[in-house]
């Protein structure tokens, strides 16, 4: 019997959700639902435990109404939540079939999160809204401006939500309102919070703020052109972030820069870790780049066309294959010395970042409105 659940406790870790891929990371571990594989789609390395197929084939592909910009999350039953810009809030079963659906107030842009107690917590316009995992209505909170990224939750579940208007809104998990506060620039990342409770906002005037747990500021930094996308933290504290004046800069725990990578055009997406802590991230100049941590270039590798620039935030797997999307509609997977394995034409463009089963089925959104099931080729 103590074999049995020393057996199991070990497949539980083996399969749950790791927010530090491994050790890499330096987040704060967040009240997610554990027993998922992909609770969040940000706020963690976007490493996973898994290994992605060398080969790929479409398993299904449904039809929304609307535009996906936003990764899928799943819970513990492999259940699929996804918003879309109609202001639809979807769930799928791991079968295709739709389980639920609302309507909520405006544009979903932004990703779910679900929370250990089993609430799907997303954005819709100026609205946050939490679900019960079978899509009955839990609370509602009204804020002030847009949201367009996911939530971030820490260790006690309380929520973080960024608005376009500045604001930083800080909620109990029963949705009732703890602090906000607000930066002088919109807010279009999402926020992220580090191992030592410090929460940071990437600004669209170029600063990063970093702030306490009752949304106090402890130090901001202008690092250099609009930032639009979630920061990615190792384990020594220390942050990684793309910026539009063309750069992907390395900053120490305090945010002074350590090393900055020139690219040729835009950088807006999240960076991830690969497996050994290369940092993986593309830009606008139809490149996608493999650093190390001291920013020195390990490979690139070309999309195919001019109108092609990388327009998601890559995931990486334990077998060293990177994962990211491009605008003109393919999904790619590289090795972990950048060589091309496979891409896959899946629609006119994609703008949505992928998620993942511990299976290694891969989900994407497209801006055509359908989301799709990708699986290795029997």
């Amino acid at each position: 019997m103590r074999i049995f659940l020393i057996v199991c406790v070990l497949l539980t870790a083996l399969w749950s959700f790791d927010q530090n891929g491994g050790g890499l990371g330096g987040f704060e571990p967040g009240a997610y639902q554990k027993e998922s594989f992909f609770p969040t789609a940000f706020n963690q390395t976007r490493h996973l435990n898994t290994c992605f197929g060398e080969s790929a084939q479409v398993l299904w592909r449904i039809k929304t109404s609307g535009f996906i910009f936003a990764a899928p999350v799943l819970d513990a039953a492999g259940n699929i939540y996804i918003g879309n810009a109609d202001g639809t809030f979807f769930s799928f079963g791991p079968d295709a079939q739709e389980r639920w659906r609302f309507k909520t107030a405006g544009q979903v842009r932004g990703e779910a999160v679900i929370h250990r107690d089993h609430i799907v917590i997303a954005g819709g316009g100026s609205v946050l809204y939490a679900w019960d995992l079978n899509g009955t209505l839990l609370w509602t909170h009204h804020a002030r401006g847009r949201f367009n990224g996911a939530p971030a939750i820490d260790s006690a579940g309380h929520i973080y939500a960024a608005a376009q208007d500045g604001h930083l809104y800080a909620l109990k998990p029963d949705g009732t309102l703890l602090w906000q506060t607000r930066v002088q620039t919109p807010l279009r990342a999402p926020a992220v919070i580090r191992a030592d409770g410090t929460i940071l906002l990437a600004g669209e005037n170029g600063r990063l703020y970093a702030l306490d747990k009752s949304g106090a500021l402890l130090w901001e930094r202008s690092i250099g052109g609009q930032m639009d996308t979630a920061p990615l933290i190792d384990r020594k504290g220390r942050i990684y972030v793309g910026t539009k004046d063309w750069a992907i800069y390395g900053l120490d725990s305090e945010g002074q820069e350590r090393w900055r990578h020139e690219t040729g055009w835009y950088v807006t997406e999240s960076p991830a870790f690969g497996a050994d802590g290369t940092v993986l991230i593309g830009s606008w100049d139809w490149n996608f780049y493999a650093l190390d941590q001291n920013g020195s270039l390990r490979w690139e590798a070309e999309v195919e066309s001019y109108i092609s620039y990388v327009t998601t935030s890559a995931l990486s797997d334990r077998c060293g294959h990177v994962l990211f999307a491009a605008r003109n509609g393919k999904l790619y997977l590289h090795d972990a010395n950048g060589e091309r394995l496979w891409s896959l034409k899946l629609g006119n463009a994609i703008y949505a970042s992928p998620g993942a089963s511990r299976k290694g089925t891969i989900y994407i959104g497209t801006l055509e409105g359908a989301l799709y099931a990708i699986g290795a080729k029997e």
